[in-house]
């Protein structure tokens, strides 16, 4: 069996240089389309902290944890025994998203 993870944000985004407000952020709406393809379960990484709304004020936190090399904290999310793992995240500055990469570590290293 296989468990479908990811780590999205809804709000205020850019698409086709418009500020939208999307109430799903787009890695969400991949994951979900993945897990009910292939009938797999979907767990989200939720950081402690959550995002605002705000695309600005989003960026602006977002790159200050980037340039301080920060790993933020994120909320406890037990994995099911797997096979295999697909895992979603935004790109965020050709980068990948650091609550990814702390579930990642965590559930490699930690069980």
């Amino acid at each position: 069996m296989a468990v479908v993870v990811y780590f999205s944000r809804a709000g205020e985004n850019v698409i086709d240089g418009q500020h939208v407000v999307t109430p799903v952020g787009n890695t969400a709406v991949v994951a979900r389309k993945i897990a009910d393809q292939r009938h797999l379960p979907l767990m989200e990484i939720l950081p402690v902290i959550p995002y605002p709304k705000s695309y600005q004020a989003t960026l602006e936190i977002a790159k200050e944890k980037k340039n301080a090399k920060e790993r933020p904290a994120i909320k406890p999310l037990k994995l099911p025994e797997t096979e295999a793992l697909y895992l979603g995240y935004p790109i965020w500055w050709g980068c990948h998203q650091w609550k990814c990469l702390v579930f990642w570590i965590k559930s490699i290293f930690q069980g």
